[in-house]
């Protein structure tokens, strides 16, 4: 016998159900009450909500983490902060939203670790990325 999961608090006083606030009458099961959550789907859940919530940033943040990945083999948030300054791209979610997407894009993979080079992070480990679609130019 399987344990029951619990009812989110959006849906506890409803049975599971997600109901109108006019009507009061259920109008869908909560997606609490589908298929398990996991780590992934949390993980996009919060990243499209991120870009959901900051549509003109997440855009300008996509194209220049796209435009580091057509430019160098191996980058870093190091290498495209100055250009996410200029943009007035200040929010480090909507920054980790970018780099994500374009991973699952198949643009970009994780390459390893190194320490940042902004003085505000003290030096911590942050992710370096490696290009999938970088090609060196050609010298005639």
């Amino acid at each position: 016998m399987t344990a029951k999961k619990p009812l989110c608090p959006q849906c506890k006083d409803n049975a599971g159900f997600i109901c109108d606030d006019e009507t009061g009458l259920p109008i869908r099961r909560c997606s609490c009450r589908e298929e398990p959550s996991s780590p992934k789907r949390e993980r996009d859940a919060a990243l499209a909500a991120v870009e959901a919530a900051n549509p003109g940033q997440s855009k300008a943040a996509y194209e220049i983490v796209k435009d580091a990945a057509r430019s160098m083999p191996l980058f870093s948030a190091d290498e495209t902060r100055a250009q996410m300054v200029l943009a007035g791209i200040d929010n480090r979610k909507v920054i980790g939203a970018a780099f994500r997407r374009c991973a699952s894009e198949h643009l970009i993979r994780k390459a390893g670790k190194r320490p940042s080079g902004d003085r505000g992070t003290h030096s911590h480990e942050i992710n370096e990325w490696e290009s999938l679609i970088y090609r060196p130019a050609v010298s005639a």
